[in-house]
């Protein structure tokens, strides 16, 4: 009996060595799971700012694409006015042409008469 009795005070001591080394274990892998769960909460807090930085990038690029939609009425605005400046000065060079024409033309009809008048004067 003795016998048998040293061996179930082994089998004890050798299922208490066991039931030592599983807790082990197990502490060992709730500190590797607990680990794991540091590198996923950093790992989700880095998704989270990439997130939030591409959404604020989306942002400047629609700030810009607005930008860009501005300055291109403004270059259509100036493209017309300058258009229209053009336009104007051309009108104003056909009619300062126009009132050369019309000047050179009363100077001829002036000398013309003053010729006549000259030529009239000296027969008499």
């Amino acid at each position: 009996m003795s016998n048998h009795k040293e061996h179930l005070q082994q089998e004890i001591k050798d299922q208490e060595e066991l039931i030592i080394n599983l807790r082990e274990e197990v502490s060992s892998s709730e500190s590797g799971v607990q680990s794991q769960k540091k590198s996923v909460g950093c790992l989700h807090d880095e998704i989270i700012e990439l997130e939030n930085n591409i959404h604020n990038l989306e942002i400047a690029i629609k700030n810009k694409e607005n930008s860009l939609v501005e300055l291109n009425a403004q270059i259509e605005n100036y493209e017309e006015v300058l258009s229209q400046s053009k336009s104007n000065l051309t009108e104003s060079e056909r009619k300062c042409l126009s009132l050369e024409n019309e000047k050179t033309l009363k100077l001829s009809q002036r000398e013309e008469q003053t010729i006549a008048i000259e030529i009239g004067t000296s027969e008499k």
